[in-house]
């Protein structure tokens, strides 16, 4: 009889860890599918303002090129090409970080982003409108 009784109470007590780790399983799907939506939100927020970045630094090194053409300080001509190489380098990293993110993008549709919004370049207040807004 005693064993019987001893039984029983492991049994409940396995129902009653198996229904709470069901539930703790759930909770952490719920966590994990939230963290995802925003780390997939950033890696979007980020290329758009690397895209914006490197645009920006493009047109301010090609206004120097243009405007002052004939006395061009080479340290500023190196500043600006390492700030293009830093821009290019963030811009890299967040097309990695939305391919970790958004398994769904591949790499065609970044690059048809890129060529669209290159067309844009000169205009940084106006570019990259073409990114999706449901991920922001």
């Amino acid at each position: 009889m005693e064993y019987s009784n001893v039984s029983y109470i492991f049994g409940a007590v396995g129902i009653l860890t198996g229904f709470a780790s069901f539930i703790c399983s759930l909770y952490q799907k719920f966590k994990r599918k939230k963290l995802q939506s925003f780390s997939r939100s950033q890696a979007w927020y980020l290329y758009k303002k690397a895209t914006r970045l490197l645009a920006t630094i493009r047109s301010a090194d090609e206004l120097y090129h243009k405007n002052e053409k004939s006395t061009l300080e080479p340290e500023i001509v190196k500043k600006l090409a390492k700030s293009e190489a830093f821009g290019i380098e963030i811009l890299d990293e967040t097309i990695r970080h939305i391919q970790l993110f958004d398994p769904n993008v591949k790499r065609e549709e970044i690059k048809q982003l890129e060529d669209k919004n290159s067309s844009e370049e000169n205009n940084p207040s106006n570019c990259y409108q073409s990114l999706p807004q449901t991920a922001f």
